[in-house]
């Protein structure tokens, strides 16, 4: 398999290329990028039980943006 790229600015999506993160930098992603960054940094900063207790609230999908909610949260219990 291809070994993904983490995206250094937000530590929230991956990429396949160089490329393909360039491209979607362009497609909005700077637009989104710093503001995954901050709300990924204040979850750190949150207890184990208040991680969990957010988490739960993300386990059911709501929309378009439902995976990349969860992982975030996933990654946020995990540190």
């Amino acid at each position: 398999g291809v070994a993904l790229r983490l995206c250094t600015g937000c530590s929230c999506l991956r990429y396949c290329s160089e490329a393909c993160q360039f491209r979607h930098w362009g497609e909005g992603h700077h637009a989104e990028c710093a503001a995954l960054g901050s709300l990924l940094g204040a979850l750190r900063t949150l207890s184990p039980a208040a991680k969990q207790i957010l988490g739960a609230g993300f386990q059911r999908p709501f929309g378009p943006e439902a995976g990349l909610v969860r992982r975030v949260f996933k990654e946020a219990r995990e540190t």
